[in-house]
């Protein structure tokens, strides 16, 4: 593990490689894949070597994310959740990089569970901007406007 100012949480959604679907159901499904090989990337790279110190709730956070056994209710915050668990455990800043964050939206677009994931969108980045913790966000588009 890289000793650095900040922990980083890096997520793609690109939708062509990895997070894309023609039922919501599916949408979901790949994106609980992509977190999952977040988390899995993470713990590889030494993050959560004291994981015992973490509440239970934080040490159960990051086994079901690994596992995709999380509620279903649980994913659309997971992100959130593990700034929360990395903050705790390095006591540093957490970048979160999302790169082609509208990937998900432009493939859904072309099926009838779009609105719901503009909803499923617009609570994530609520949450995210109200949170009072040191949480950055950076997002990479797939179009420019």
């Amino acid at each position: 593990m890289q000793s650095s100012a900040y922990c980083m949480l890096h997520a793609d959604l690109d939708g062509a490689q990895n997070v894309d679907g023609s039922t919501m159901m599916e949408l979901q499904n790949n994106f609980k894949i992509e977190i999952s090989c977040v988390v899995v990337q993470l713990k590889n790279a030494g993050f959560f070597q004291n994981l015992d110190k973490l509440p239970k709730s934080g040490q159960n956070l990051v086994k079901d994310s690994i596992a995709e056994t999380l509620p279903n209710q649980k994913w659309s915050a997971v992100l959130l959740d593990l700034t929360e668990v990395l903050h705790f455990l390095h006591k540093k800043p957490v970048i979160v990089l999302i790169d082609e964050y509208d990937s998900p939206m432009l493939y859904a677009a072309q099926y009838p569970y779009f609105h719901e994931v503009c909803l499923s969108s617009s609570r994530f980045m609520f949450t995210s901007h109200s949170l009072g913790r040191q949480v950055f966000f950076s997002a990479r588009s797939s179009q420019c406007y």
